[in-house]
């Protein structure tokens, strides 16, 4: 190696090496800001500005990307994985704020992009401190082609309740929509009403590219319906698995025993949807977390589905009860009248579910109204779930009765993605 390769070696290590003070970047704003404004010599200008970027990128320099692209303050609403992409400047920076009135105002602070989803972060100001019965978001979103409504929704508050953090999910804009509008909602006197139009650019070639892209075509058959898989597509955001489900009958949440399990490790569930078609068939999407760089093996596992059978059970109530539902323990916890209306306070283990419910009373059966409560405990490994029946009637209930159950079946059924 020569002497001028030693040296740009030597002074390429020693930029790696810097560390940047946090508020190097407000001073040097503050700094531009404050100095006289002089008549440049473009050439020159630009010639140096070349040499600077010239060198940084040739050394790599980490703090141009970070300068640069990352969404600043966002990381409260952002999970492990948006985290990460943010820390390596995958998002795009907006950073454009609309005045609200009355001492609000709201930053578009940037967005994160892939096949799967559009992301928007946005910092909403409110001088007078967050009120939960007045305040503005995000609504839909459109633009060249473009119609997405809000698919979630997170927001988090300051302590001192004058700033907001908020994280919303869109599907994806058109390719070609180089400018999007958000339709800023605003919650007042208990309603939603249409507010402000936010409409900012946006790079669609700056989407990050999706990691892989194929088809699945494998059925899973179950008592009483069936699941056919049929492509997964997994970007650097989130894991998107497609399908359809065919019923029988209609069942409560599906879809809650199946896992992603990328090299032994079930992924993080981000959550599920549905649309239905003619009869009992539904297109179905499940959504994991991003896959783990390096992956080896990949496989879907549905560990359970639930199954509904007709059942004729009748418990007596002049006590707490105990009774065996498919094996399962239900308690009757306590029983009576109270506000007008008869109850019953019920635990069973998670994923078991009454059907048919009424009560016999002196004055004769009373189908159940509506349940209440929803409390889950952990009891000898189990989790326990407890819930209130409400009946619409004054009369003391003398027993239980029930015409149908819903449980988890399991089924642990693999497949393979290739």
């Amino acid at each position: 190696m020569n002497e001028v390769d030693k040296k740009l070696r030597e002074e390429a290590e020693k930029m790696q090496s810097i560390q940047l003070p946090q508020d190097l970047e407000a001073r040097l704003r503050s700094a531009l800001d404050d100095r006289p404004r002089k008549k440049q010599n473009g050439w020159k200008v630009a010639l140096a500005a070349a040499a600077v970027f010239l060198i940084l990128g040739s050394f790599q320099y980490p703090a141009l990307a970070y300068y640069g692209k990352k969404i600043i303050g966002a990381e409260d609403v952002m999970n492990g994985t948006l985290q990460d992409l943010n820390e390596a400047g995958m998002g795009q920076v907006i950073d454009q704020t609309y005045s609200l009135g009355e001492g609000k105002k709201i930053t578009i602070d940037g967005v994160i992009v892939d096949e799967n989803q559009f992301i928007l972060y946005y910092t909403l100001h409110d001088a007078k401190g967050v009120e939960e019965g007045d305040t503005w978001e995000p609504g839909d979103l459109t633009g060249f082609l473009t119609r997405e409504y809000m698919i979630s929704a997170k927001t988090v508050v300051s302590e001192d309740r004058k700033e907001l953090k908020g994280e919303i999910r869109y599907d994806p804009p058109n390719a070609f929509a180089k400018e999007l509008t958000i339709h800023l909602d605003h919650y007042k006197n208990d309603e939603w009403v249409k507010g402000k139009k936010l409409t900012f650019n946006y790079r669609p070639d700056q989407a990050l590219q999706t990691k892989f892209k194929q088809g699945i075509n494998k059925t899973v058959t179950f008592d009483n319906g069936s699941i056919t898989f049929k492509s997964i597509t997994a970007t650097p955001t989130i894991t998107v698995i497609k399908g359809k489900m065919k019923l029988d009958e209609e069942i409560n949440d599906p879809l809650g025993e199946i896992e992603l399990i990328a090299d032994g490790k079930a992924l993080e569930w981000q959550g599920s949807g549905s649309s239905s078609n003619l009869g009992l068939s539904v297109d179905i999407e499940l959504e994991f977390d991003a896959l783990p760089h390096d992956l080896n093996n990949l496989e879907l596992v549905v560990k359970a589905f639930p199954v509904k059978e007709k059942a004729d059970i009748s418990v007596p109530l002049s006590a707490s009860e105990t009774f065996k539902v498919n094996d399962q323990n239900v308690m009757v916890k306590k029983s009576g009248v109270k506000d007008g209306q008869a109850f019953l306070t019920i635990e069973s283990e998670d994923g078991l579910r009454l059907d048919g419910v009424s009560i016999k009373t002196e004055s004769g059966t009373v189908k159940l109204d509506h349940t209440t409560g929803d409390e889950y405990t952990k009891r000898d490994g189990e989790a326990i779930h407890e819930r209130t029946l409400l009946f619409d009637t004054k009369d003391e209930p003398q027993s239980l009765i029930v015409k149908g159950i819903s449980y988890m079946k399991t089924y642990d059924k693999h497949i393979d993605i290739q």
